[in-house]
């Protein structure tokens, strides 16, 4: 099971494995993203990974496993891809199908 997003011509794929560091990092996890504007999600993913994520890091890193596909590294760089994505589109509007 995965989640796919997009926004303007962006779209990512992660896996639910990574459900874990969105909701503790994100309010509302990823699903709190849907349908703001790329503006919007830009501040919201902003303030997740410079604030939010030093706050519960090391806890994070050792609930998540080793592999590449579920890791911790992996959910932080989708994010960050995300956001880079947010920060092109300020426009459009975060999508979520799960």
């Amino acid at each position: 099971m995965s989640y796919d997003v997009a926004i303007g011509d962006w779209s990512g794929n992660t896996t639910f494995n990574h459900r874990p560091v969105f909701e503790r990092i994100i309010p509302n996890g990823l699903r709190g993203l849907q349908g703001l504007t790329g503006n919007q999600a830009s501040k919201s993913l902003a303030v997740s990974l410079i604030h939010n994520l030093p706050l519960v890091e090391d806890e994070l890193r050792s609930k998540m496993g080793p592999c590449t596909w579920g890791s911790y590294e992996a959910a932080i760089q989708f994010l960050r891809d995300l956001h880079a994505a947010c920060l092109q589109h300020p426009r459009h509007k975060v999508r979520l199908y799960c």
